[in-house]
C-alpha cells in the first residue's frame, strides 16, 4: 500500500495524524505494554507477561468486518500503522478514531493493514491484527477481560 493513498483517506474523514514527537511518546508506551523495543512484530512477544490472548480471524471481508464489529464496541481508540505496512514509506501512522472510522478503515484495507495495533486512548491495553489475520491481546492489569472474551469467542461464532 502506497502511505499517501491512506494518509489521503484518513484526511478524507476529517481526522489528523499524530505529530512526531507524540508518535514517540504513544509507540513507546505501546512498547512497554508488551516489554519490547519495538513496534514491528510487537505483536508476537508471547513471552510478555502481558500477553493475554491470540485468536485466528477470518481473512474472508465479510467475516473479517463482522468480527470487528463485534470486538471493537467502544466509541474511541487509537491505532498505530506499522510502517512495514507501506511499501513507499517508512513512517508509522498513529490516529484517534472514533469506531465507525476504525472499523472502516480495517475493513477497506485489511489486507494491506498486516500489522496495526489498536488501543484505548489511556493505553492500558492494545490489540494487534497481523498478517496471519490473527488477534493478539495484550494488557497490563485486569481489564482485559471484555477483550479477552470476546477474541476467544470469535471461533465460536464464525465456524
Amino acid at each position: 500500500m502506497k502511505y499517501d493513498d491512506l494518509v489521503s483517506f484518513i484526511l478524507s474523514f476529517g481526522r489528523e495524524l499524530f505529530l512526531e514527537d507524540e508518535n514517540n511518546l504513544i509507540i513507546n508506551k505501546l512498547c512497554s505494554i508488551a516489554d519490547a523495543n519495538d513496534i514491528h512484530y510487537l505483536w508476537s512477544n508471547f513471552n510478555s507477561p502481558q500477553f493475554v490472548v491470540q485468536n485466528k480471524i477470518s481473512c474472508n471481508q465479510n467475516e473479517y468486518h463482522g468480527i470487528i464489529e463485534k470486538v471493537f464496541t467502544e466509541e474511541n481508540y487509537l491505532m498505530i500503522i506499522d510502517s512495514c505496512c507501506f511499501a513507499d514509506c517508512d513512517k508509522h501512522v498513529i490516529l484517534q478514531l472514533c469506531r465507525s472510522d476504525l472499523i472502516d478503515i480495517l475493513t477497506r484495507f485489511y489486507w494491506e493493514l498486516d500489522e496495526v495495533y489498536i488501543s484505548n486512548n489511556d493505553l492500558d491495553w492494545f490489540i494487534a491484527i497481523n498478517h496471519n489475520f490473527e488477534m493478539v491481546l495484550y494488557c497490563k492489569n485486569s481489564s482485559s477481560d471484555y477483550y479477552r472474551e470476546k477474541i476467544m469467542s470469535i471461533n465460536k461464532t464464525h465456524s
